[in-house]
């Protein structure tokens, strides 16, 4: 028997019944039938070069799917996507007249209190409510009067929580809805963004919506970090079970999405800041992030120097000729810290041309990868440790890296901890040497980590084992 069927509204009704409907599967026996497709589709996708989102890449999926015999699997009639989703909230919404909170009693003070706030730029702390404070500033920097109606509130809740910092402020209202519509069924943030689709409707003027959601005990708490997801568009659900999967980009038409690790996300901010002191403004959508040091205004690097800087950098590594031309000739590709390329394709293309380069320059020659590979990683660390010489914010998200348990081995923090580690015994004797330079130790320790950092004593570990995967000798600089 099939599932009663019907027409989506548009593509945010769509993809918000089909992350409603993932939610329900997740941990039943059916879950691993999704996780074989997510995997086939970025096969197929790796194999043709495809973007996951291409029509013609789901003809192809096709064939794999059938192949892979998950065209024959049944659901029960409760979990097909009809059945299952009939009269869930993505689609009507909350009911225009379900009772509202009650406000507190000092519901009056604080709401002026809360619009007195709207005029600090400060980024919220993570709580609706400062949220909700944080986005009516905006909105109102924006030269919208915020005041005048309850239908800024839901948005301005959406542009301080889920929007990206380059998305355009025009279509923030119809996203905003779409994302409050979309959450879990059981998320704390309902009752919220209920009063907020509401209120418009019912009537309520912005200081009468804003006290009934002072009677909401979750407007004060942390939102979760599920919520302030953007799950509203077809393919936002894929790429992200793709991340979850541990698959480190997806290719769709608009970009290639790549997951970004706490380091990663240190390291862009940092090149923000830099771009913010050269400027004197935060990089607009069609700015450079990485830029011409050299320009007055926000151009892009030139590849050109970007190359001779890179290839001293390699030969000052001492990187063999077999790998400096290699990464001349593929367009700039360089092995990650593992020694992998992000795409089978990239492996294939380095391989070529490095063969070719023996083959030409050095017949009957090999390469030893993995020395150069750690040689490789010691400029990577030598990067890391000047960029946090030069941007303490950055230093202080390192030094918070360094003393967490765990990561993944390759970021940055891990091959810095491993570096630190390998070298405690020369750099322990460095600073026993060294007056001056456990004073400019203490700077950046206080920096890095305050001033109780600062005035700790800097504890000098004695000589340790050498890691076999990192050299001793200093990095080269940048």
């Amino acid at each position: 028997m099939s599932s009663p069927t019907r027409k989506f509204a548009d593509g945010y009704e769509f993809a918000n019944a089909l992350t409603a409907w993932l939610r329900l599967l997740r941990g039943t026996v059916h879950w691993a039938g999704i996780e074989r497709f997510v995997r086939e589709v970025l096969a197929a996708s790796a194999e043709h070069d495809l973007p996951v989102d291409e029509g013609e890449l789901m003809l192809l999926v096709a064939g794999r799917l059938e192949a892979a015999g998950l065209d024959q699997r049944k659901l029960p009639r409760s979990l097909l996507p009809g059945t299952a989703l009939s009269g869930s909230r993505l689609a009507r919404g909350p009911a225009p007249d379900a009772p509202l909170p009650d406000p507190p009693p000092d519901a009056a003070g604080r709401v002026e209190r809360l619009w007195a706030a709207t005029g600090i730029g400060v980024p919220h702390d993570g709580t609706a409510q400062d949220a909700l404070r944080e986005g009516l500033h905006l909105l109102g920097a924006a030269g919208i009067d915020v005041r005048h109606g309850t239908a800024v509130l839901l948005p301005a809740l959406y542009i301080a929580l889920v929007a990206g910092e380059f998305e355009e402020l025009g279509q923030s209202g119809e996203r905003a809805v779409a994302w409050a519509l979309g959450l879990a069924e059981g998320s704390a943030l309902v009752p919220v963004t209920d009063v907020l689709l509401t209120a418009p409707q019912r009537g309520l003027d912005p200081d009468a919506a804003l006290g009934h959601l002072l009677g909401i005990p979750a407007l004060a708490d942390p939102v979760a970090a599920g919520d302030r997801q953007w799950h509203s568009w077809p393919g936002t659900e894929l790429v992200s079970l793709a991340f979850e999967l541990g698959y480190p980009q997806v290719l769709t038409r608009d970009s290639k999405v790549i997951r970004m690790d706490r380091d990663q996300a240190a390291a862009l901010e940092a090149q923000v800041r830099r771009f913010e002191e050269k400027f004197g403004r935060r990089p607009g959508p069609d700015h450079p992030l990485f830029f011409d040091p050299d320009a007055d205004e926000p151009q892009p690097v030139s590849l050109t120097g970007l190359e001779t800087e890179t290839v001293g950098m390699l030969e000052a590594a001492g990187i063999c000729p077999a790998w400096i031309y290699a990464y001349q000739n593929t367009g700039g590709l360089l092995p990650r810290p593992d020694g992998s390329f992000a795409s089978a394709r990239d492996q294939a293309e380095w391989d070529e041309v490095i063969s070719r380069y023996v083959r030409v320059h050095q017949p009957g020659a090999t390469v030893d990868h993995q020395a150069e590979t750690r040689k490789l990683a010691n400029i990577m660390t030598g990067m890391t440790l000047q960029m946090a010489a030069d941007d303490p914010a950055y230093g202080a998200a390192m030094a918070t890296q360094l003393g967490t348990t765990g990561g993944s081995a390759g970021t940055d923090s891990a091959l810095l901890r491993e570096y630190l580690r390998a070298c405690a015994g020369e750099l322990g004797g460095t600073l026993r040497a060294d007056r001056v330079i456990v004073q400019a130790a203490g700077e950046h320790a206080r920096a890095w980590g305050g001033a109780r950092a600062a005035c700790t004593p800097p504890r000098v570990p004695g000589p340790a084992m050498p890691s076999p995967t990192m050299s001793c000798s200093p990095p080269p600089s940048r």
